[in-house]
């Protein structure tokens, strides 16, 4: 058996699939699935330089598909949730689009220790 491209970009789709069992992102879902699309690329006989512009489309246009699409469909309601705002944050700061001073958020630790 002789080896082509269109061997390596399938062992790549593989790897890349596999991967994605280790973040649970579905982006290197979608890589793999982009890298699985370029092998048929390749078997269609296009040049080596073509294959990286299909690659670099594919991914460009699935990873946003995954992350903003398909990952919101299979997370927990309420995912990703905003974390709390620091301590050190800069809640309390003037900034230029403001105008105006508002204090920073107060913790339920802080106010029972205020009182």
């Amino acid at each position: 058996m002789e080896w082509s491209l269109t061997h390596f970009w399938l062992i790549l789709a593989l790897v890349l699939s596999l991967a994605e069992l280790t973040s649970g992102v579905l982006l290197l879902l979608a890589l793999g699935v982009a890298a699985a699309l370029t092998a048929l690329v390749a078997f269609l006989g296009a040049p080596f330089e073509w294959q990286l512009v299909a690659m670099g489309v594919l991914s460009g246009i699935l990873v946003p598909v995954a992350i903003r699409w398909i990952r919101p469909r299979f997370s927990p309601k309420g995912w990703p949730m905003a974390p709390p705002v620091p301590a050190w944050s800069t809640a309390g700061v003037i900034t230029p689009c403001s105008g105006i001073l508002t204090a920073p958020p107060v913790s339920r630790s802080m106010a029972i220790f205020t009182g």
